[in-house]
């Protein structure tokens, strides 16, 4: 049979636009799948800017404004301008949402020159817990009579952990039972010791003044008696009438030895040849809400002698040797020479750190780890330096002290202030006999994500108090149905109690000095509280919403109990939720 003489030529002429065809339509899906990468490759940067942004601002909630702000620049170092926040189902949420158009390739073609790419994060803060009081003042505030039998603690470098300086002691620690602290050496210590968060919501005409009482370290004795060769009764007397009365007006009792309630009890543990300088820092909240030693110290209304310097300010140790140190300090007449106008301020009184004028929230940063110069007295950075590990371990004793913000002039706690601590609150309870002192411990507010979590307890070297047995209970806010799920000791779960100590619940009774196991002398007891989902409070009631600790010491028991407590909410504190 013969073929037709084009049958090639028809066959040629079908597949070559066959040919085009496909090719068309493999570079349309080529370019298709372009676009299509390029979107989601888009996305994917969108939403971690998204995520950035939220986790970034979420802090700073429920400031929408402030965290809205913080947000669109970490949107923005991320590469994109578009975004928007709010907040989310609970108050502590912030919802993110960037923005932004991607030019096309082959869908151009088509008329769609951009595709629009939106990606939203929500991002979940849970604030440190507020710690220790619900008003503007942190301990005792004897000039208002509130004794709330406890004052705050500062270790010095080389003073033994074992009794119970978590934080600020380094050296020293002489027995195997203190948490932490093996070969002598504190592995838990921290360089920015203790910050206490001091929030003004409205500040009067006057101005307010930011004050810790008793802020030096003046050595009271052993055992904090506060009769280390004290103030005789003839020189209590001249100096109530010194100048006629204006200066001292109260010197018989606020200068009296013993047990008063003007005497915080500083004590001379591991003091040897240098006793602890204690320096003050207060700074502002312009760099961090939360993250306080990022903050500048605030640069006017400090203690210098001018009012106008920075608000930073060191002690130098006191530590009498003669029976007219602590007379020949107060003399206004400076017979013997040796007055001193620093001491004279402080001792035993309210000592203003920091005059400010504007609301917001400050922190008060207090270290006794810088050695003393009295050049560098008022000097931020000197008195910020590091100091991990310490220059000088053998710098010692406790200073013990308070601190509140009152109306400028007056002992007025500021109405609506509060002072407290966060995460670290360092105890000093002195109590003799049968006693059971309650102190706010932890506030937790419900919808802020803490409902349904796991409130964590810490108590280290607590109720070890000489002359009887200690029973410490957690005490929830009333009507929660809260409940202490776990103990633990020493961070280690199969730890069993020290011998003679009895879990009961949220109380732990038998508590003595005994080294462990025997006892809890240098221990860390931590407890787990599993926190209902139902769990709701009195929000705008400053003394609701508070777990509590009491602490019941037998008869006989003889209180100079030094502490460290801590609370946390379980978990990241800044976590993304959707």
């Amino acid at each position: 049979m013969k073929t037709a003489p084009n049958a090639h030529r028809d066959e040629g002429g079908f597949v070559l636009p066959w040919l085009a065809l496909m090719l068309i339509v493999l570079v349309a899906m080529a370019g298709f799948g372009v676009d299509v990468w390029n979107w989601w490759y888009s996305a994917q940067k969108v939403q971690r800017a998204a995520d950035a942004g939220a986790l970034a601002g979420v802090p700073l909630m429920p400031d929408l404004n402030a965290a809205t702000a913080k947000a669109q620049q970490l949107v923005v170092q991320n590469g994109f301008s578009n975004a928007t926040a709010a907040q989310g189902a609970k108050q502590n949420q912030l919802v993110v949402t960037v923005s932004t158009n991607v030019s096309n390739y082959f869908t151009s073609l088509l008329g769609v020159s951009t595709t629009k790419i939106s990606r939203s994060a929500t991002a979940e803060y849970n604030a440190p817990i507020q710690m220790g009081s619900p008003v503007g003042h942190l301990g005792n505030d004897p000039e208002n009579g509130a004794t709330d039998q406890h004052w705050l603690n500062i270790g010095a470098p080389g003073v033994d952990k074992q009794t119970g300086d978590r934080f600020a002691d380094y050296a020293n620690c002489n027995t195997v039972s203190a948490y932490q602290c093996p070969s002598g050496t504190n592995l838990e210590y921290l360089d920015g010791t203790y910050v206490y968060t001091v929030d003004i919501p409205t500040v009067p005409s006057g101005g307010v003044d930011i004050q810790a009482y008793d802020p030096e370290y003046a050595d009271g004795n052993a055992n904090a008696q506060c009769d280390n060769q004290w103030l005789s009764g003839a020189q209590l007397t001249t100096l109530q009438n010194q100048n006629g009365g204006a200066t001292y007006p109260d010197a018989t009792t606020r200068y009296a030895g013993g047990r008063t309630n003007y005497c915080p009890g500083d004590d001379n543990t591991n003091l040897g040849s240098t006793a602890q300088a204690t320096a003050w820092l207060v700074r502002d909240s312009s760099v961090s809400q939360f993250q306080a030693l990022q903050n500048p110290v605030v640069s006017t209304g400090g203690p210098s002698a001018s009012g106008t310097g920075p608000c930073a300010h060191q002690f130098k140790g006191y530590v009498p040797n003669s029976g007219t140190y602590w007379f020949d300090l107060l003399d206004t007449t400076n017979a013997n020479g040796q007055y001193d106008s620093d001491f004279a301020k402080a001792f035993h009184r309210y000592y203003t750190l920091c005059h400010v004028t504007t609301p917001g929230r400050y922190f008060i940063q207090v270290r006794a780890s810088v050695p003393f110069s009295a050049a560098q007295q008022n000097n931020p950075t000197y008195l910020s330096k590091s100091e991990t590990p310490p220059e000088d371990t053998s710098i010692g004793g406790q200073n013990r002290y308070s601190v509140r913000v009152a109306n400028t002039g007056t002992n007025t706690v500021t109405p609506g202030s509060a002072a407290y601590a966060v995460t670290r609150l360092p105890v000093y309870t002195n109590t003799t006999g049968s006693f059971t002192p309650s102190f706010y411990l932890a506030r937790m507010l419900p919808g802020g994500g803490t409902a349904g979590r796991i409130l964590v307890l810490e108590f280290y070297d607590i109720g070890d108090v000489s002359g009887g047995t200690t029973t410490l209970t957690v005490q929830p806010p009333a009507g929660s149905s809260a409940t202490c799920s776990q103990w633990t000791f020493n961070g280690n779960n199969a730890n069993p109690p020290p011998s003679g100590s009895t879990i009961s619940g949220c109380s732990m009774s038998g508590i003595t000095p005994n080294n462990y196991p025997n006892g809890n002398n240098g221990v860390l007891v931590d407890v787990r509280i599993q926190v209902p989902g139902s769990y709701t409070c009195n929000v705008s009631d400053p003394n609701a919403c508070w777990f509590k600790i009491q602490m019941s010491y037998t008869n006989g028991t003889q209180a100079n109990d030094t502490t460290t407590w801590g609370a946390s909410i379980g978990g990241d504190p800044v976590r993304l939720v959707k």
